[in-house]
């Protein structure tokens, strides 16, 4: 077998480990999406937008929120896919045994150190985070106030990963978002009114 045929398996393997593990969750966007759609987009900024390469990365991308967020330890992780990409999935997760406040303040200061597979994932988790919040698939319950906020201490974690020739292409891609702000895409730019363009679009 090729070394990309056999990157290929690892690859679908992660989606489908991540799709079972996350199976029970939603986005927290007015349709609830399943929250598959966003570790996938997380995968597709990796390798599509920014020319990453790297299956332990890619994997990571996939993987990055199934300690975090559900039962699965890291240990599963090192397991099923090696001890890179357990790494990798540790380094992006917070400590949930830490108070939502300090666990916001720790991303900030571990972006710096955390390596940069990591950082990577980082990176691109924001991305598709923050394009979320532009698009009508912002959390429907979260009010201006809480969108501004992320938007800003988004930007403090990301500003913390330094600019390399790996991860120059999204850094350009967030100052592009910073700069257009957490509205760009809602013309009446509320959160009310984000949610009923989304309506008037599913009915027509």
């Amino acid at each position: 077998m090729s070394y990309s045929s056999l990157n290929q398996k690892k690859l679908i393997r992660a989606i489908e480990f991540a799709s079972k593990a996350h199976i029970n969750q939603r986005r927290k966007d007015p349709q609830g999406s399943p929250y598959s759609v966003h570790v996938i987009n997380v995968m597709s900024i990796l390798s599509l937008e920014s020319d990453v390469e790297d299956i332990n990365v890619l994997i990571g991308g996939v993987l990055h929120d199934v300690q975090e967020d559900t039962n699965y330890t890291k240990y599963d992780i090192e397991k099923e896919f090696g001890s890179i990409v357990a790494r990798i999935v540790d380094e992006c997760s917070d400590d949930k045994n830490q108070d939502k406040k300090t666990r916001k303040l720790m991303q900030i200061e571990h972006a710096a150190t955390i390596s940069p597979q990591a950082q990577l994932v980082k990176l691109a988790d924001k991305i598709s985070n923050l394009r979320d919040i532009q698009s009508i698939n912002r959390p429907a319950k979260w009010s201006e106030e809480r969108i501004i906020d992320y938007f800003d201490w988004s930007k403090k974690v990301t500003d913390n990963i330094p600019v390399t020739e790996m991860t120059k292409k999204m850094k350009n891609i967030l100052s592009k978002i910073y700069e257009e702000g957490p509205f760009h895409n809602h013309p009446f730019g509320t959160v009310a009114e984000g949610v009923k363009i989304y309506d008037s679009v599913t009915e027509d």
